[in-house]
């Protein structure tokens, strides 16, 4: 008789499962507007830009903008939002933000930001850094020098 094949080796072992992503996965982002749209918009902010005069109204005052200053909301990848989470928790309730206008050109800093809209609530303005930081709605309602 023919001699005993060999034993076979053992199946091998199956891969381990794979290990759960640490953050969920973000969703897709939105898709851009068409290209007219964009060219429309810059367009219009150009123009507020230009044409910022002193007013009541912040689309003709000029241009709206928040520039970051560490107290967005990055933890949860929402910079357009106040810090939720980290050191800077609880430290305020909103944005800061400034008008420039042709007239007004100059900025807080020179970060990058955010345009907001000419209908954002104002909640107090100052014509200087406020110091507002952990004061709630940005210090509105306060008096200065009281």
């Amino acid at each position: 008789p023919p001699p005993p094949s060999p034993p076979l080796p053992p199946p091998p072992s199956p891969p381990p499962p794979p290990s759960p992503p640490l953050l969920p996965p973000s969703p897709p982002p939105p898709p851009w507007p068409p290209p007219s749209s964009r060219a429309n918009t810059i367009a219009h902010l150009n123009q507020r830009f230009r044409d910022g005069k002193p007013s009541a109204s912040l689309a003709a005052a000029g241009v709206l903008v928040h520039q970051f200053d560490n107290l967005e909301d990055w933890g949860n990848g929402q910079p357009w939002r106040p810090c939720l989470s980290g050191w800077c928790n609880g430290l305020q309730n909103f944005l800061s933000a400034s008008v420039i206008n042709a007239q007004l050109p100059n900025l807080y800093r020179s970060k990058a930001g955010l345009v907001l809209s000419p209908v954002a609530r104002v909640m107090c303005y100052y014509s200087f850094d406020g110091g507002t930081q952990g004061k709630r709605n940005g210090g509105g309602g306060e008096r200065w020098g009281s």
